[in-house]
């Protein structure tokens, strides 16, 4: 039974985790985050981060995929550097990640924003004799109790991201319902 147990382990992180920067994927973060949400108690927080490398596509046509790899492997460890082991980064899609944190709230996922944020522009990852830098856009959106599930909330965190992007890359912005509610 103890093999089989192990075995079963192994097969599950075989099919949760990306197996390229070696994060969760998306449909497991969905699952924990949904499972979450659905046990918050009125005082406890959850927060959410949409990353996506501002102009990646230009990396790719330069350096190729392979190129393009070894930035998203070098990303995904800043990621990970940078939150507790309780946190949940996973690989969202291409070269946009999402990061799920628990017991955070607004305030504290900007500061987890702001240290990414600057780690990620200070890294500079070796790719075919060159050292290549990338930023990113980042979006935060902490749970509204009773009225967010897995998805609306890591939808609004990518509203907060392309709001990002829109006002120039390389920067943090929050959800307009959570910003609403601070300035309330």
């Amino acid at each position: 039974f103890a093999a089989i147990a192990i075995n079963n382990s192994q097969l599950l992180e075989m099919s949760t985790t990306d197996i390229m920067t070696h994060l969760k994927q998306k449909h497991y973060f969905f699952t924990v985050v949904q499972e979450k949400i659905e046990s918050l108690r009125k005082t406890e927080h959850l927060s959410v981060l949409m990353i996506d490398i501002d102009f990646f596509k230009s990396i790719n046509d330069k350096y190729g995929h392979d190129g393009g790899d070894t930035v998203l492997i070098s990303v995904a460890n800043v990621l990970k550097s940078c939150v507790r082991n309780s946190d949940v980064v996973s690989r969202y899609g291409g070269e946009e990640f999402v990061v799920a944190l628990f017991g955070m709230g607004i305030d504290g996922a900007c500061r987890v924003a702001d240290r990414i944020l600057r780690k990620i522009a200070e890294t500079e990852t070796e790719y075919a004799g060159d050292k290549i830098k990338v930023t990113v856009s980042i979006g935060i959106a902490e749970c509204l109790p009773k009225k967010d599930d897995a998805k609306s909330i890591t939808k609004r965190a990518d509203q907060a991201m392309y709001i990002s992007k829109q006002k120039g890359r390389n920067q943090v912005n929050i959800s307009p319902e959570n910003a609403k509610q601070l300035s309330d």
